[in-house]
Formats: C-alpha cells, structure tokens, sequence
C-alpha cells in the first residue's frame, strides 16, 4: 500500500514540473493622436507597466504579451485570442488586455499539465508632456518619468516608481515600495502615498507649502524639512505643515520606512 502511494506522488510531481512547457510571445504597436492635455489610462492585470512623456501630441503604445501553456500548440492557440483593446474619444484613451477566461480543468487534466493559460503584458508608453495618467496593475511595477499632468499609479503587488514629476501625483501598491520624486510641483489638489509591505520615499522641493500626515506600524520615520507640528508628535507618526501648509501630504505604509526628502 505504501508503494503505490509512492508511486501516485511521483507522478503528480513529474507531471507538475511540465505544467507550462509551452511559452509564445508576440508584440503590439499602434500611435494615437492626443491633445497635450489629454488623458491615458491603463489597466494591466499581470505584468509591468511603463509610462514616458516626449514632445508629441500623440500617444505610443508599445506591449510585450507573453502566453505560458501546457504546450506550444496550446499556448500559440490562446495567443491568437490575447488583444490589446483601445477605447478613445476627443480627450481620453483607455488601453487595456483583452482574452477570454478559460474554466479550470479537472483533476486529472491538471496532473497531465493541462492548465489555464498564464497571460503577462508588459506595457510601454509615451504620452504628451502634460498629459494626465491613470495606471492600475494587480501584478506588477508602475513607472512613469516626467510627466506633467496628475498622475494617478496604482498596484498590488509591485512597486510604484515615478521621476521627473510636476503635478500632483498619487499612488498606492500592497505589496512594494513608493518611490516619487518631483522635479516642480503644480500643487493643485491633496496627494496620497499608500501601501502596506514597503517604504515611502518622496522627495519634493524646497519651497512646497503643505500640510503634512506621516504614519507606519513597523519602521521608522525620516524628513529633511523642518516641520512645525500639529497635535502629538511620535516615533511612528508626524503631523504639521511646511512652509505655512497647503494642501495635505500623507504618507501611510503597515511595515516599512516613510522618509520625506528634499529635492
């Protein structure tokens, strides 16, 4: 009885070792007018997301779709059905994966390396310099340099990276670090610094005027400005206003470091 029990394990092992055996890539490019103000919006399921501005009133689009099957043929058939959707109008394009769902197999089907499809897009964009972003990924990075429009980046697990900033930008993740970095601020509306497993950097210029909301659980708090505190003052939470305050700065993360640096 013991042996054939043996014999049973070893098979589900081997078997799940050559679970995705097959992997085909493909690419995808299309360019798109859009006003230098204008909006870009993208939502990715799995994979990173990469977004640049340049001195163009159009928008490029650029994504990397990889398909993991059982097999080759298998993983080339649910390729074929893998599609980038663009929806638009005068202001706003909307870019996003698009492929059926597959229902799981059963059990033996999943012994013999016969499973749903793994998808991965990795997208890179360039926008108009003060174009406005909206990014969302579950699983994955976002990262933007230079933009000029707000910016909203969002994740759950992935960091969230942004460079080169001039508006208002907020961000949040689950699982990854934040790090933004301005290079001027427009500071026309409060902005939010989020997430759960990571540290916060932000570095921002000398001369912002803001209120400011610090907080961690797990980690340690760093700011290059003198602040003038409002309310309690503690080693995991800060409150007060720079340079007479302004619209509110927080920064909130559960286990990880917030640092606020100048620029």
């Amino acid at each position: 009885m013991r042996n054939n029990s043996i014999v049973v394990t070893l098979i589900v092992i081997v078997f799940s070792c050559v679970t995705f055996a097959g992997t085909i890539t493909k690419k995808f490019e299309k360019t798109l007018q859009l006003h230098a103000n204008g909006k870009v919006k993208i939502k990715n399921v799995n994979g990173e997301i990469f977004v640049e501005s340049w001195d163009s009133e159009k928008v490029e689009i650029f994504a990397d779709i990889e398909v993991k099957a059982a097999n080759s043929r298998d993983a080339e058939r649910f390729l074929d059905k893998v599609n980038i959707k663009i929806d638009r109008n005068a202001d706003e394009i909307y870019i996003r994966p698009d492929y059926p769902n597959e229902d799981e197999k059963g059990f033996l089907d999943s012994i013999f390396g016969h499973k749903k499809p793994s998808v991965r897009v990795d997208f890179s964009i360039k926008v108009p310099e003060d174009a406005k972003i909206d990014l969302n990924s579950v699983n994955g990075s976002v990262q933007v340099v230079n933009i000029g429009g707000p910016a909203e980046l969002s994740t759950v697990n992935g960091k969230v990276v942004a460079k080169q900033m001039r508006s208002t930008v907020e961000a949040k993740t689950t699982n990854g670090g934040i790090n933004v970095e301005f290079d001027d601020l427009q500071f026309t509306d409060n902005m939010f610094f989020h997430t759960v497993n990571g540290s916060i950097n932000l570095y921002v210029p000398r001369n912002i005027s803001a209120d400011v909301d610090i907080s961690t659980v797990n980690g340690g708090l760093h700011t290059d400005f003198p602040l003038t505190v409002q309310g309690k003052w503690g080693p995991k939470s800060i409150k007060g206003t720079l340079n007479g305050g302004g619209k509110c700065i927080n920064l909130k993360t559960v286990n990880g470091s917030v640092s606020l640096f100048e620029r």
